[in-house]
């Protein structure tokens, strides 16, 4: 089983700020467990996974069609459904929920490091 961790452990072991985190929880991208007093813990490996295949997606592929088979010979030729169409959808969406997730990933990366070298002069000039 997975450790569960803290936002600021979980942050800090994927190289995130913990905003990152809660942003993810309001999108409905993570649901944390929460503690009686309702603070927030997460699987370490969970999060892992998920951000290691939301940095392996380059571009949404699109739906496959169903592969025909012998016993189901007639499926390969029917017209789309309704339904084909609602798992198509769902398919897009889950692919621009990744690539959002990617996207934010990268995003709060780059301010992390920002505000990191604004603060890093700050001191310098503080020093100086």
């Amino acid at each position: 089983m997975s450790r569960l961790v803290t936002t600021s452990e979980a942050a800090r072991e994927l190289g995130i700020s913990a905003k990152t985190l809660r942003r993810y929880e309001e999108r409905g991208v993570l649901k944390p467990i929460r503690t009686m007093g309702g603070q927030r813990r997460y699987y370490l490996a969970t999060l892992k996974a998920m951000l290691s295949s939301a940095e392996d997606t380059e571009e949404p592929t699109p739906p496959q069609p169903p592969l025909a088979t012998a016993t189901n010979a007639t499926a390969a030729t029917r017209e789309p459904s309704v339904w084909d169409e609602v798992e198509e959808e769902r398919a897009s969406l889950e692919a621009l929920k990744v690539r959002a997730l990617r996207d934010d990933l990268l995003r709060s990366q780059r301010d992390d490091a920002e505000r990191a070298e604004r603060e890093r002069k700050a001191r310098a000039e503080n020093e100086a």
